[in-house]
């Protein structure tokens, strides 16, 4: 009995399939190179990442800004010591006795005669004889404002009768004075008042009162002979004794 035969391609080393398997890893080679070449096609074209910039704070600080610096920019202004050597004096009969010059020119005031010979005290802002007004206090002068022009007053010549020194007050020296407040501003000051020769100022940490630097020549004479006369009558006494 003849054994059955068998298929194609179940004989192993048929030429069938030898065929058949070269077909097949051709086919799997073929489909590797392309997925390999689609993969670095694809690397290729692709947009290169862009890497993350972390920004850090700058170690540098701004510079300080110079108000000076900036205000140069726009020119160099006048000195205002140089505008006050401009200003012309005034023609006003007005005579000035006393400078009171502070830091803040609220408090700043003067004394000044005027044409009538009366004297008073003027803080800046106060109308003056002439229709001027205060504008502001110096050392030796004092500038008035009369129709909006600035016009200076110094003290008279040192051989004067009426000069008083000038004196300059610092704020931080005064001693505080009790405010009290008004309808219009948060504190009032003393109106100006007149200065009246010779005449006794009691203070209450004094017991002697105080007279202003007019003094009476006739007075004085009368008072120191009466005391003369004291004296020798204690004298008599004592010797006749």
């Amino acid at each position: 009995m003849k054994a059955a035969s068998l298929p194609p391609y179940l004989i192993l080393g048929h030429p069938k399939n030898i065929s058949v398997l070269i077909f097949v890893l051709l086919t799997i080679i073929g489909m590797t190179v392309a997925s390999q070449g689609l993969s670095i096609y694809t690397l290729l074209i692709a947009e290169p990442a862009q890497p993350e910039i972390i920004r850090q704070p700058s170690q540098y600080q701004k510079a300080a800004i110079n108000p000076a610096n900036v205000a140069l920019l726009f020119g160099r202004g006048q000195d205002p010591q140089t505008v006050q050597k401009n200003i012309p004096k005034t023609n006003l009969r007005l005579i000035l006795k006393g400078a009171f010059a502070n830091a803040d020119d609220k408090l700043s005031s003067a004394i000044i005669e005027g044409s009538d010979r009366r004297t008073a005290l003027y803080y800046v802002g106060d109308t003056l004889p002439g229709n001027a007004q205060l504008d502001k206090v110096h050392s030796d002068h004092i500038v008035i404002s009369r129709n909006g022009v600035l016009e200076t007053l110094y003290f008279p010549e040192a051989h004067g009768q009426s000069r008083f020194q000038a004196i300059e007050v610092n704020i931080t020296q005064l001693p505080k004075a009790p405010i009290q407040p008004t309808q219009d501003s948060a504190f009032s000051r003393p109106e100006p008042t007149s200065l009246l020769p010779a005449t006794p100022v009691k203070r209450k940490e004094e017991k002697a009162p105080i007279y202003t630097p007019s003094y009476d020549q006739s007075q004085i004479k009368q008072r120191m002979q009466e005391l003369r006369e004291r004296m020798r009558a204690l004298e008599n006494s004592s010797t006749g004794g």
